[in-house]
C-alpha cells in the first residue's frame, strides 16, 4: 500500500498537525525566542502553510500538543533509529529542531515537496510552470 510506504496507516484518523506549533508563532513568543525582528512576519506567514504541516494520527497529535519538534521526537521515539525512520518516512529530513532555523527548514521541505509532486504528476521541465501550490 502506498500509504504504508509513506509511514501512514490509512485505516486511522489523522489530524492536521503543525510541525512547529502555531502557538509558538506569536510576535511576542518569536521575539522572546530571539528571532530577528525582520524575520518575525516571515515566520508568521509560513506557520500555516503546507511545508509546516503534516498528517499525524489523532492520539500522537494530542500527545504532541504545542511541543517543538525536538521535545516531541525525544519522547515519542526514544531511539535515534526510530526518530530517523519517522523523519524519513514523513518527509521531515533535515527537520530543524531549533525555532531559529525554521525558515531554512521550511524552504528545503517546500522544495522537496514541490519536486516530489511534480514527479508524481509527470510534469517535466518542458511543461508550463506550476504556480500557487506552495507559498
Amino acid at each position: 500500500m502506498a500509504g504504508s510506504r509513506l509511514g501512514l496507516d490509512l485505516t486511522k484518523e489523522f489530524h492536521e498537525d503543525h510541525v512547529f506549533p502555531r502557538s509558538r508563532f506569536t510576535a511576542k513568543r518569536l521575539a522572546d525566542a530571539d528571532i530577528p525582528r525582520d524575520d518575525i512576519e516571515r515566520y508568521r506567514d509560513a506557520v500555516d502553510c503546507l511545508p509546516n504541516l503534516q498528517l499525524l494520527a489523532g492520539i500522537p497529535n494530542v500527545e504532541k500538543q504545542a511541543k517543538l519538534p525536538d521535545e516531541w521526537l525525544a519522547t515519542a521515539f526514544p531511539s535515534a533509529e526510530q526518530r530517523a525512520t519517522y523523519l524519513r518516512d514523513n518527509d521531515l529530513d533535515g527537520l530543524s529542531l531549533d525555532l531559529a532555523n525554521f525558515l531554512d527548514y521550511y524552504a528545503k521541505r517546500k522544495e522537496r515537496m514541490r519536486k516530489r509532486l511534480l514527479k508524481l504528476l509527470g510534469v517535466t521541465s518542458a511543461s508550463p510552470p506550476v504556480t500557487g501550490l506552495f507559498r
